[in-house]
């Protein structure tokens, strides 16, 4: 789960490499982290303690290199791997995820904002949820999905439409996923952060976010935060 190169880099690869070799594809809390690596036990793959046992990516890494280097008859674990925020690593046998459908979230109205921010933007080095100061005047955020009564796994890329208009010449927003727990805790989905350039006049455009690798627990609910 990395800010510098985002995981619709690591899907593209494996749709790519797939059409013509056998390729597994490993998501997991490392590389260029805005704050390191926020989930239990790291990127370990083992929350409560590893015990000494080298991080499961690593583990995956080397059976892959004994089975298709070596040609040792060795498990190298589902083709899909991706780790979610709970510090576990879930499996399925491809990408897109087995029985994926595309969700269509709620529409949300942002009244005019201004920018930009007072930070001077929401941008890659701030992935923090916009302060509630914010709101109505720089920020606006609404749910869009959720809540549901069990787990769900999300690993994809999110998909936004902007509808409306910019004053001026050029405008920029910065977009983002936030999961929003029943307590009101709010965590910007893997630190993702979007900017997006707007042309002056009226908008009508659709962005695609960074990928992301979650589990919407039961209760919470995913809202999607704009900023200026």
């Amino acid at each position: 789960i990395d800010t510098l190169f985002p995981l619709e880099d690591a899907f593209a690869n494996y749709r790519n490499i797939k059409a013509n070799a056998p390729v597994k594809m490993i998501a997991y809390c490392s590389g260029h982290a805005l704050t390191g690596c926020p989930y239990p036990g790291g990127a370990s793959g083992y929350p409560g303690g590893s015990d000494g046992e080298a991080p499961l990516y690593q583990n995956r890494i080397v059976a892959w290199l004994d089975r298709y280097v070596k040609g040792l008859d060795v498990y190298t674990g589902p083709r899909v791997e991706w780790q979610a925020q709970d510090g576990l690593y879930y499996g399925a046998r491809t990408f897109p995820l087995p029985a994926t459908r595309l969700v269509a979230g709620q529409t949300m109205d942002t009244g005019t904002l201004v920018g930009p921010g007072p930070g001077g933007g929401d941008g890659p080095d701030d992935g923090n949820p916009a302060p509630g100061s914010e709101l109505g005047t720089t920020a606006a955020r609404e749910p869009v999905l959720g809540p549901f009564g069990r787990p769900r796994s999300i690993l994809g890329i999110p998909q936004v439409r902007l509808t409306g208009s910019v004053t001026g010449v050029q405008g920029f927003v910065f977009l983002e996923v936030v999961d929003v727990a029943p307590d009101g805790t709010r965590v910007t989905v893997d630190n993702q952060v979007m900017p997006a350039s707007l042309a002056g006049g009226a908008v009508n455009q659709s962005v695609a976010l960074h990928g992301i690798a979650w589990r919407l627990q039961p209760g919470h609910v995913l809202e999607l935060e704009i900023t200026t």
